[in-house]
């Protein structure tokens, strides 16, 4: 016979913490304080999901770097520095994510201006980990995720509004400026609100960064319907490109069964962390971001764009030259970097450290103009 194999039990307050959000994530009944997050099924954009949930278990900034380098229980709690329990809420509150999920992507020094990115369609955070990473290593770099991903509340479907309550987290963490913005694809539309909402207010932006961000009114990666966006969120979220399932095969499915025939792919895929209400709360957000995109009218903005274009075109995501809608927008003019790879893996090593290489460029120039 054969014994099972020793589960390891948490040691302190925080292991036990932990151990019982991971369990409520992997609707898992046992988990071991030494069990690895990405062996248990767990990816990337789930990681992002269980960060702001942890963040607000412990009442503290948690960043999806520290998470990432520490994927046990046993690691990650050596890493939470609270010293005591958080006191437990004496009144059940609603569960209800806050209007500005901000991640801390990346700590960096605290004497250094910090990098503000906001999230693309799919409203998570980790496309921006190979960016963060590429940076200058004392840069903090912090992410938006979208209203909405990692709880219940209703997604914003307003870039005007999407970008006011955004800013309401940036100066949490920056009361003044001047700010470091950016955003790839869809996440540079909402960076664009920003800066032009922060100019109005006397608020100084340094530096605007889109990449490869589409005109407003266009439709973004064909994503025309409940079917599209689906297959999108299997094979570029959920990493199922083995066993992907496309936007045709899905439209042979009655419209209400699609989620959870997806979801089997997933567990089939053994990718764990989501449930049916997740997926089901994701399609909104994107749902959302999309109505956002085709409704907004951007107004003239005062300063200068930094604009990083694919150099590999053709594909459904955008047209051959993206940046020339921004030409009329930005007072102060454009400056377009082209760079390797497609809409995509432009975000991706090794082309992204040309991106985080520019980046760095332009703001050690500009610490040469402050001093």
């Amino acid at each position: 016979t054969t014994t099972a194999p020793v589960v390891a039990a948490p040691r302190n307050w925080q292991e036990e913490r932990l151990a019982a959000a991971w369990k409520r994530f992997f609707g898992l009944q046992q988990i071991g304080i030494h069990d690895n997050f990405f062996e248990l099924g767990g990816s990337s954009f789930t990681a992002g999901q269980l960060v702001v949930e942890l963040s607000q278990i412990f009442q503290t900034e948690l960043s999806l770097q520290e998470f990432l380098k520490a994927p046990t229980i046993a690691e990650l709690a050596e890493r939470i520095t609270v010293t005591a329990p958080p006191e437990p809420a004496t009144t059940p509150t609603p569960s209800v994510e806050p209007a500005h999920a901000l991640i801390k992507l990346k700590p960096g020094n605290d004497a250094v201006r910090p990098l503000f990115l906001v999230h693309p369609i799919e409203g998570h955070v980790f496309f921006y980990q190979d960016l963060a990473q590429a940076l200058n290593a004392d840069r903090p770099v912090y992410a938006f995720q979208s209203t909405g991903l990692a709880d219940a509340a209703e997604p914003v479907n307003r870039i005007e509004t999407m970008a006011q309550h955004y800013l309401e987290g940036l100066r949490a963490v920056q009361p003044e400026g001047p700010y470091l913005l950016g955003g790839a694809s869809f996440g540079g539309l909402v960076a664009f609100e920003m800066a032009r909402q922060l100019r109005a207010l006397n608020q100084p932006v340094d530096r605007l960064f889109l990449i490869d961000t589409p005109a407003v009114g266009q439709p973004l990666l064909d994503l025309e319907d409940d079917a599209a966006i689906l297959a999108f969120v299997g094979s570029r979220l959920l990493r199922l490109n083995g066993t992907g399932v496309s936007a045709q095969e899905l439209r042979t499915i009655p419209s209400e069964e699609q989620i959870t025939y997806l979801l089997q792919r997933v567990e089939n895929g053994h990718t764990r962390g989501f449930t049916l209400p997740q997926l089901e709360q994701l399609l909104r957000v994107i749902k959302a971001n999309r109505e956002a995109l085709l409704n907004y009218t951007p107004q003239p903005y005062p300063g200068r764009i930094i604009f990083f274009r694919a150099q590999e075109t053709g594909s459904n995501a955008l047209p051959v030259r993206p940046e020339h809608f921004w030409l009329d927008l930005a007072a102060a003019g454009i400056e377009i970097n082209p760079v390797p790879g497609n809409h995509f893996t432009m975000n991706q090593p090794p082309h992204v450290q040309m991106i985080a290489e520019r980046v760095e460029q332009s703001l050690k120039q500009l610490e040469v103009v402050v001093r």
